[in-house]
């Protein structure tokens, strides 16, 4: 079959875009999705989930709800020149997104990454957890943990690449960590050597 995208442009598919996808607004205006999802189909169509609905990545318009592209494919079956008219219809009543008249624009462009937030491995904890920066300053980094919904959460640091809970007290941990000389890695390796005379612990 036929690329739909090939045939709804007359040959001139601009192959070129974003991976961005945007959301044509009732006043005419685009609003990028962050949550937007390319959706493969057998007919070459730009569509995307967004919030339980799709859309069609060209034009932005809606095309349904949760069984839109269920309709969509069967109705398309055999009738890949009607859908792409369709399409086309779209394109010249609305015109294109960003996301094809601006295809250097990308999600990183958009939707700056919160660079306070990171994924890594702690002790204690099964796989890897997301934290937050809370305190950078004097060459000591302090984070929490984003799924401690205590009132009074841990503190943690990183150290070979694991996150440490050094405490709940944050003036008492920075106070801790910034001890002249004080390095937190032979702190847990003296720790630990010392733990290892009493295994009942």
């Amino acid at each position: 079959m036929t690329g739909l995208l090939t045939v709804n442009t007359g040959g001139e598919f601009l192959e070129k875009h974003s991976n961005v996808c945007y959301v044509r607004e009732k006043d005419g205006t685009y609003t990028p999705r962050k949550d937007g999802v390319i959706i493969k189909n057998n007919f070459g169509a730009d569509i995307f989930r967004s919030r339980g609905q799709y859309y069609e990545g060209r034009t932005g318009i809606l095309v349904g709800g949760a069984n839109a592209l269920d309709y969509i494919q069967r109705d398309s079956e055999g009738k890949a020149e009607k859908y792409a008219k369709n399409v086309k219809s779209f394109e010249e009543q609305y015109g294109l997104t960003p996301r094809y008249t601006q295809p250097e624009i990308m999600k990183s462009d958009v939707f700056p990454r919160d660079d306070r937030k990171i994924l890594a491995p702690a002790l204690y904890h099964k796989g890897k957890c997301r934290f937050t920066r809370v305190y950078d300053e004097n060459g000591i980094t302090l984070y929490t943990m984003d799924k401690n919904s205590i009132e009074s959460p841990a503190y943690f640091t990183a150290c070979k690449g694991y996150m440490i809970g050094i405490g709940y007290d944050k003036e008492n941990v920075i106070e801790y960590l910034s001890q002249p000389n004080f390095d937190l890695y032979d702190e847990i390796v003296k720790r630990y050597e010392a733990s290892i005379q009493y295994p009942g612990r």
